[in-house]
């Protein structure tokens, strides 16, 4: 399960650096995730897949919940949507 958990954090960082090119001014270092899905530009499909990869990487990265071959599945699903 780590190698899931890692690959999803990656995913986490890939949309971060999405979001950031689209918008330099908008994401700053101090932001937490739930902070970057909430950025009022943000439009409603990427917000929403933004949240819930980020909450697969809380869960794995803060709580020490695994994330499995459907989590990363279900993120890479997500991150199509926010790499658009």
């Amino acid at each position: 399960y780590k190698r899931q958990g890692e690959a999803v954090h990656l995913i986490l960082l890939r949309s971060v650096e999405q979001i950031a090119a689209r918008d330099p001014h908008a994401v700053r270092p101090a932001l937490t995730s739930r902070d970057i899905a909430g950025l009022p530009g943000l439009a409603a499909p990427v917000a929403s897949a933004f949240a819930d990869i980020a909450a697969v990487v809380e869960r794995w990265l803060f709580a020490a919940g695994e994330a499995g071959e459907a989590d990363w599945a279900r993120c890479r699903q997500a991150y199509a949507a926010v790499a658009r």
